[in-house]
This record gives structure tokens, sequence and C-alpha cells, in this order.
């Protein structure tokens, strides 16, 4: 991880909330977290975890923005809608009962969401770039 990077994950070791963050590191934190998971076991993953707090995938939606990755925010905006209830962040049980039963429309767009995520391969790179043209 790059002292940039790092830095903003020790402030936040520091306060234990991101909402204490200044914009920037909290979009860097919610960004490169949310890469780790999807990394690890996709999209698919990525939906079947709960996050401290409970936020609300909006809050993924923005940090993708605000780091300049407007195609993935979009694409990730588009799926989260897909769900067939609303605040999908809330429900674990309801979100897993929807995975499992594999709707062709929501596979088709979280792996074709997952291919533009995966063709991003320097994440570090774009997130220093982004902390080093921040106001």
């Amino acid at each position: 991880m790059s002292r940039n990077i790092d830095t903003c994950f020790e402030i936040f070791d520091q306060v234990k909330q991101l909402a204490l963050l200044d914009q920037s590191c909290r979009a860097v934190v919610t960004v490169y977290s949310a890469w780790g998971v999807i990394g690890n076991g996709g999209l698919q993953y990525f939906f079947e975890n709960n996050f401290d707090g409970d936020p609300s995938f909006d809050v993924f939606t923005e940090a993708f923005h605000t780091v300049g990755l407007d195609e993935i925010a979009t694409r990730f905006s588009e799926l989260v809608a897909l769900f067939p209830f609303g605040d999908p962040h809330k429900s674990s049980q309801r979100r897993q009962e929807f995975l499992d039963s594999q709707p062709p429309n929501f596979t088709a767009a979280m792996e074709k969401l997952e291919h533009l995520i995966y063709k991003h391969n320097d994440i570090e790179g774009t997130l220093n770039a982004f902390l080093t043209r921040k106001p």
C-alpha cells in the first residue's frame, strides 16, 4: 500500500469512523476496502457481506465517483437498483436469497461490472493520483 493510502488508513484506525474522515480519505478507504472484498470473491462475495455500520450501497457509489471511477460507480448503482426490494444493505438474508436465486439480468450485470473492475488493474495508482490532485 502506498504512503498516501496508508495515511488515510492510519487516520481511520485512530478515529474508528468513516464519517470522521475528510471526504478524500473517506472515499479512498471505502474504495480500497470494497476493492479488496471484490478482489477476494467478486461482487457476489461483496453483496454477501455486511459492512460495519450497514452503510447504504450509495456510499460505495459516491466513493467510486469521488475518486474518478465514474463508469464503475454508474454500473454499481445500476446493479444495486436491480435488487427487488429497497435498502438492500439492511437485509443480508434478503440479499442472500436474491443472490441464491441467480436472476439472469442481475447475474449478467454483475459479470459485466466485475469484468470492468478486474480490467482496472492499478487501483492504488488511481487512488494515489486522486489524493495527489485533490485540493
